[in-house]
């Protein structure tokens, strides 16, 4: 399809798939030759030969002496000049920079080249009101509190040595070293000190160890057989101490640390915690079944290279809160488990704006100084102050468009038919 055609310049419209638009330009004729004069012409101002001022060499020696300079000028130019005209016609967004290719070039004759722009989805935006959702209401059982009062305490437990001769039971921890042979020969990679192993927890450093050492008492020296990376080892284990669990009374001082003044006070305030704890995940099924409903009514398709940038984002904030979990897998692994969330993540921010847009819902300034404001209200130092405000300062964009964003979905969630179950 020829998208526009005019005094030897031609665009040529060869595909559009998606968020991908490609196109054919042609620069002949007379276009060729004012395309050539305007490049001549600038890069006059910037050229210097011997001889000659800076905006005083002749046209004629620049052809000759900076030829590659010219052709270069010549297909930035033509490239600019189509791609502004394509965007004002065809009413599109380009989200990366353009791609140049193919570039063809005869002298004094003509030029040609493929250009690529990735755009923005274009989409009308429906079916944002009256969402059906499920806010799921759960009771909160004394059982949880318990459990929860219990967590505390295990949480602030420590580890007594016991200082009577008593033999190694289930509900002991043994700190010991071993030393591991193979055919009477000692494996120094295989031995290790200062070890501790909780004997009612079957993992251990050494495969079958708790057994054998149950009944075992400070000081003394089991052995047995067992396996290591395959290898039927024997092990020589020095019980070097034996402890127990020790949980904290809940008693006054301890109460004071939790800042309750009693262990009914404590509980309530667990009671209220598992329960802001059930609003807040309700909350974000919520949020989760209005977006799934949203990517539902509004199919399209996403720029690919945008959805690449936002898993490779992905990949590198899981990476860092996960690392165990990412060292588990390779790279591209990582990124094939992470891409539906990127998209969804894509698929999501493009709604809520094209919302924003079209209920006028945009970030204000003072939006922006409440959500600064509120960060810094949390902050003790000048100098945190001080780093926070820069990394506002320096994000300022993503922070208003994230402020859009929430304005659109409490928009769109202030509209929404939230039905309460108890479950």
């Amino acid at each position: 399809m020829i998208f526009s055609k005019k005094k030897g310049r031609e665009i040529k419209k060869k595909m559009q798939e998606g968020c991908i638009h490609d196109y054919q330009i042609t620069i002949a004729d007379e276009a060729f030759s004012e395309l050539e004069q305007q490049s001549l012409t600038q890069l006059q101002g910037v050229v210097s030969l011997p001889g000659f001022r800076q905006g005083k060499v002749p046209f004629d020696m620049i052809k000759e002496k900076f030829s590659d300079k010219l052709r270069e000028k010549m297909f930035s130019l033509s490239a600019r000049n189509a791609i502004d005209e394509i965007i004002r016609d065809e009413k599109i967004v380009p989200v990366v920079t353009p791609l140049l290719s193919s570039p063809q070039f005869v002298p004094a004759t003509k030029l040609g080249f493929s250009l690529r722009l990735e755009c923005a989805p274009t989409f009308e935006i429906t079916g944002y009101e009256k969402i059906k959702a499920v806010r799921k209401i759960r009771e909160i059982t004394n059982k949880e509190v318990e459990e929860n009062v219990e967590q505390i305490r295990n949480y602030n437990a420590y580890l007594k040595p016991l200082t009577e001769d008593v033999p190694v039971g289930k509900e002991h921890y043994v700190v010991y070293d071993y030393e591991a042979y193979e055919n009477e020969k000692r494996i120094d990679e295989n031995c290790a000190k200062g070890e501790i192993v909780f004997m009612g927890n079957p993992g251990a450093t050494i495969v079958n160890l708790p057994q054998n050492v149950l009944g075992a008492r400070k000081g003394d020296v089991v052995e047995f057989d067992s396996e290591a990376g395959g290898r039927k080892l024997h092990f020589k284990v020095y019980i070097r101490e034996i402890k127990e669990k020790i949980l904290p009374k809940l008693d006054e001082a301890f109460l004071s640390q939790l800042g309750a003044k009693s262990v009914e006070e404590l509980k309530e305030n667990i009671e209220q915690m598992l329960k802001q704890q059930a609003r807040d995940k309700t909350e974000k099924e919520i949020i989760t079944q209005i977006e799934d409903e949203l990517i539902k009514r509004n199919p399209f398709h996403l720029p690919p290279t945008l959805i690449e940038e936002e898993n490779k984002e992905l990949t590198e904030m899981f990476k860092k809160k996960a690392p165990q979990i990412a060292e588990t897998m390779d790279e591209k692994t990582l990124k094939e488990k992470l891409r539906p969330a990127a998209e969804r993540n894509l698929r999501v921010a493009y709604i809520l704006n094209a919302v924003a847009k079209k209920e006028n819902l945009q970030a204000s300034e003072e939006d922006y100084n409440k959500e600064l404001s509120k960060s810094l209200e949390r902050l003790n130092s000048e100098e945190e102050r001080s780093k926070i405000s820069n990394v506002f300062a320096e994000r300022k964009e993503y922070i208003m468009a994230m402020i859009t964003e929430n304005k659109a979905m409490d928009f769109i969630r202030s509209r929404a038919d939230i039905k309460s179950v108890k479950i």
